[in-house]
């Protein structure tokens, strides 16, 4: 392995196609890395969505997976422009599907009231664990938009969200690690058999 500094060539950056992004890549020479841009410029027309791009567009944590459990489908975080929803799109061509987009106060589903926070299923490919800041803990399909209530209220804390924004759940999708308060202290605590 080097541990040194190599120089590369120059990239043109990539120009971005809505109906074939794959179509615009750029692969530089050195690498053979193959570089495609997923999304457009800010402000423009996310074609069929009947929203516009944002311009701060991008993964939401580093913990928090972008492709759901078989990798057919990727969210792009703080994509939309008024509210920094989400676009998913394909997970291969990378073609927008749909757009969510998340204001504080909106219920969604009846029972999640913005703010929420939501991560891919680890082995459920369409699902999401979402949990509203009143501790509402459910499932959620966003490419469908259904939403499965589970727990209701849990445990009468307030402001909860998945550990401090930037947790994931188990391995097998059964358990998420919640932060909340309670009393006006703050606390961790698990909740299992999603």
């Amino acid at each position: 392995s080097t541990t040194e500094a190599i120089s590369t060539t120059s990239v043109a950056r990539p120009t971005y196609s809505q109906t074939n992004p794959g179509s615009t890549a750029v692969v530089p020479a050195d690498f053979n890395t193959k570089i495609v841009r997923i999304s457009g410029e800010p402000g423009t027309a996310i074609s069929g969505l009947g929203v516009n791009w944002y311009n701060n567009k991008g993964p939401r944590y580093t913990k928090m997976q972008p492709w759901n459990a078989d990798e057919s489908v990727a969210q792009i975080e703080h994509a939309v422009s008024g509210s920094g929803g989400t676009v998913f799109v394909d997970g291969t061509t990378y073609v927008p599907i749909v757009a969510r987009e998340f204001w504080g106060g909106t219920t969604y589903g009846g029972n999640f009231t913005c703010p929420c926070y939501f991560r891919w299923h680890p082995t459920l490919k369409d699902w999401m664990v979402i949990v509203s800041d009143r501790g509402n803990v459910g499932w959620w399909d966003p490419i469908n938009n259904i939403f499965k209530l589970k727990y209701t209220n849990v445990a009468g804390f307030t402001g909860v969200r998945i550990a401090a924004d930037e947790g994931t759940t188990s391995r097998d999708g059964d358990r998420v690690l919640l932060v909340g308060t309670s009393g006006g202290v703050q606390q961790a605590f698990v909740i299992g058999n999603l």
